[in-house]
């Protein structure tokens, strides 16, 4: 259990070795991290691997950076039976969690996270990705400044949600402003969706695009449940 630490980097744990670093039914809560990445967690290197399983990431901050909860540099695999990430905050980008590697999110609650911008919830940059999030539910985040409210991503990659559920995430109030729940800001990439719902998404205002989905990627949308 990680409670009440803070930092520049990584309000409780920095990593800055290319090894493979695994949380397994860990606990971070209100942790802080004063500089430009994570909250609770910093990975600040290429070439690693960040694994998370059945783990809770509950009212941390990044106040002045990115990643409200993680940074990662090397890919993130976040798996197990239920990891849960609640009312975290990033002063720039990513609520919850920004990556600058591959993604993938499995058996995931993302509620009440919030960003400055660029995803309320999750914020993706890398191109030439596979990134995979699957059962995975998204309720009431929110980029305040706009784009993606759950999930934005600026990079050339492939992006599936597979049995994914969105609902009351709100993308901005000011500014432009795309995706209520999901931004794909890139031309180049793909977007699938499969199975998935999305309900009381929003993306607020005239001029702005999308209240579910904004994409500049080919969309496919598929399955039997969407």
């Amino acid at each position: 259990i990680f409670t009440a630490n803070a930092s520049g980097y990584g309000g409780a744990v920095y990593l800055n070795g290319a090894s493979t670093n695994i949380f397994d039914a860990c606990t971070f809560e209100t942790n802080t991290a004063s500089g430009p990445n994570g909250g609770a967690i910093s990975l600040n290197v290429v070439g690693g691997l960040l694994r998370i399983k059945r783990c809770a990431f509950v009212n941390n901050v990044c106040g002045s950076g990115s990643g409200g909860a993680i940074q990662s540099g090397s890919p993130l695999d976040i798996s197990g039976s239920s990891n849960v990430f609640n009312g975290n905050i990033a002063g720039v980008y990513g609520g919850a969690i920004y990556s600058s590697a591959s993604l993938t999110i499995r058996n995931c609650f993302f509620t009440n996270n919030a960003s400055a911008s660029h995803g309320g919830a999750i914020n993706g940059t890398v191109a030439g990705a596979e990134n995979l999030f699957s059962n995975c539910i998204f309720t009431a985040n929110a980029s305040s400044g706009g784009w993606g409210g759950t999930y934005y991503l600026n990079g050339a990659s492939t992006n599936t949600f597979d049995a994914c559920t969105f609902v009351a995430n709100t993308a901005g109030s000011g500014g432009a402003r795309n995706g209520g729940a999901i931004c794909m800001n890139v031309a180049g990439g793909l977007l699938q969706v499969r199975n998935c719902a999305f309900t009381s998404n929003v993306c607020p205002g005239p001029g702005a695009n999308g209240g579910a989905i904004y994409s500049k990627s080919p969309l496919d949308i598929s399955g039997s449940n969407n």
